[in-house]
This record gives structure tokens, sequence and C-alpha cells, in this order.
């Protein structure tokens, strides 16, 4: 049977060439880092994108002014409602603007504050706010005037007077 073999054939239960098990092990170590760093890669691509205003964090919360030497805090959305209480418009499943229309002063942040359960996003001084289900955003009106706001499909679904 031997003198049927092609000389590139190896019998069975002879030993591959050292070439032949470099690649091997190569490929079994490649096997075992992708089994090892998938769940990992997946974990990652979980991060949302960063939020298009600067001064939210994107997280249903917000960073309050604190001493350089303490941690900032962060707000939950009942202590950030209390915080811009009067400054402050709300959003239903369906969109509606709770009040319609809020008057704040020149400067004034502003809370856009979530109460459903699916995300919304909502467009004010031609800027676009993702917001998530019970979130918040926050936003600086810092230019006189009327803005209107928009929430998903709903134009006109409220407005910002700002004042002086």
């Amino acid at each position: 049977m031997e003198q049927n073999m092609n000389k590139n054939q190896l019998p069975a239960g002879k030993p591959k060439s050292s070439k032949t098990l470099w690649f091997s092990m190569l490929g079994a170590l490649l096997l075992i880092i992708l089994v090892v760093a998938a769940p990992r890669l997946k974990r990652g691509s979980d991060i949302e994108a960063p939020a298009l205003d600067d001064t939210e964090l994107g997280a249903g919360a917000e960073l309050s002014p604190a001493p350089e030497s303490a941690a900032p805090k962060v707000l939950s959305r009942t202590e950030a409602a209390a915080k811009y209480a009067g400054q402050r418009m709300e959003f239903s499943l369906d969109c509606k603007a709770a009040p319609a229309t809020v008057a704040v002063k020149q400067g004034a942040t502003v809370m856009l504050d979530n109460q459903s359960n699916k995300p919304h996003t909502v467009a004010l001084a031609g800027k676009l706010y993702a917001i998530g289900a019970y979130k918040y955003r926050t936003v600086t009106l810092a230019t006189l005037g009327s803005f209107p706001v928009a929430c998903d499909e709903a134009q006109n679904a409220g407005a910002f007077i700002v004042q002086e």
C-alpha cells in the first residue's frame, strides 16, 4: 500500500510536517482569541452615541457644578425636575408637550423630559436631541425669541419663549 501513495501524502498515524503543525497551532490560538474577545466586542457596541448637546450626559442625569475637590453630583430625574421647575417641558408617549409654552430668561437652562417608555427625538433651536425612555436632556437657550419644539413627527408640539 505504501508504494501507491503520492510522496506528499502521509499514512495515517504519522506526524505532519513542522510547518503544518505551526499553522494548526496558530489557527487554534486565533480561534481561542476570537471566542474570548467576541463577547467583549459585542458589549462595546452597546455604547450610545454622544449627545448633540455638550451640556448633557445623555444618560438621563445631569452633572451639577461642584467644588473641584469633590466629584460632581449626578441629579436623578426627580432632583432635576425640582431644579428646573418652571423651565421644564415634559413629553408624553404621543409627544404631547406639557406645558405647551414655557417662558424663560435669556441664558436659562431648560429641561426636556421624556415621560414615556418610548425614546423621542426632540428638535429645538435648530438642533436634534435624542432622549431615551424616562430620560431627560438639558439645553441652554442663549438667544432671545420664540423657539418651536418638535417631538418625533409632531411639529409644533410646544414652544420656548426666551425673554430678557
